[in-house]
């Protein structure tokens, strides 16, 4: 039961849903940014509140990128370093602290995606996260995509595999949880046609997708609903006028309210 309200809550952090899609609800008492990332969000249960707080990259290459989460949520302070290359610009390396103690507890590399052949996919990349007090590598992945500028379709974790399925506007529809961070649910969502809160992040973040909370997600579309495990949560939002979202109810009562910064 926690690992399921924590799910619900992780994600509905990011996860935005109007009622009527071609309706959607506005908000016009606060002043509305075009270009919006998100920097801020507030989240009241019944018995707590919560923030998840971001800075971003403003002045070098590396502009419009997160370069810390402050996550209460996860109880995590994650610091983001990147590298370009042929490929482009890409996440290299995260860096997670106890958010209590400041302490480095794991490092995670991103070694970017290469082709299986010379001039097509599959993209694959290694992922591997070492624990800062001992030393060792706790974890290794492998991630795979049929395009470069697609999404992750295919995850191994040791002998495991797990797929991802969806839209066709990119946004997750479909993923077993059964090898993956220890769950054992299946996770299902479904969306609306509105901005999400990070689409306008410059460059693909699999940290944030798949690392960030105990379930993945995506930053194109917003979520109507979400099903982990059979039991399923919607969510119904204020917006702007350009879309994004002011503030949130979700089906058990909680609220979310979202701050933004302009994109440089």
């Amino acid at each position: 039961m926690l690992r399921t309200i924590k799910y619900f809550l992780a994600f509905g952090l990011l996860s935005l849903c109007a009622c009527k899609k071609d309706q959607p609800k506005t908000n016009q008492t606060v002043a509305a940014i075009k270009y919006p990332l998100l920097s801020k969000l507030t989240v009241t249960t019944s018995t707590k509140t919560y923030v998840e707080a971001y800075t971003y990259d403003t002045n070098h290459f590396y502009k419009n990128n997160p370069i810390e989460l402050r996550s209460e949520i996860a109880g995590k302070i994650v610091k983001f370093f990147y590298t370009t290359s042929q490929w482009g610009t890409s996440l290299a390396e995260t860096d997670e602290y106890d958010i209590t103690s400041n302490q480095l507890i794991d490092v995670y590399h991103f070694n970017g995606y290469a082709a299986s052949a010379p001039t097509s996919g599959p993209y694959q990349m290694d992922v591997s996260v070492t624990n800062e007090g001992s030393g060792t590598v706790v974890r290794s992945l492998g991630f795979t995509k049929t395009t470069l500028n697609g999404p992750v379709d295919l995850i191994t974790n040791g002998p495991n595999t797990t797929d991802a399925y969806y839209d066709n506007s990119n946004n997750i529809t479909g993923f077993n949880s059964g090898n993956w961070n220890g769950g054992a649910e299946s996770i299902t969502y479904t969306y609306d046609s509105n901005n999400n809160p990070l689409s306008l992040l410059a460059t693909a973040n699999d940290y944030l997708t798949f690392f960030a909370y105990a379930m993945p997600q995506t930053f194109v579309n917003n979520p109507l609903s979400i099903s982990v495990g059979g039991v399923s949560k919607t969510y119904s939002y204020q917006y702007n006028q350009y879309g994004y979202p002011t503030s949130a109810l979700v089906s058990d009562g909680s609220k979310i309210k979202y701050d933004y910064i302009a994109k440089k």
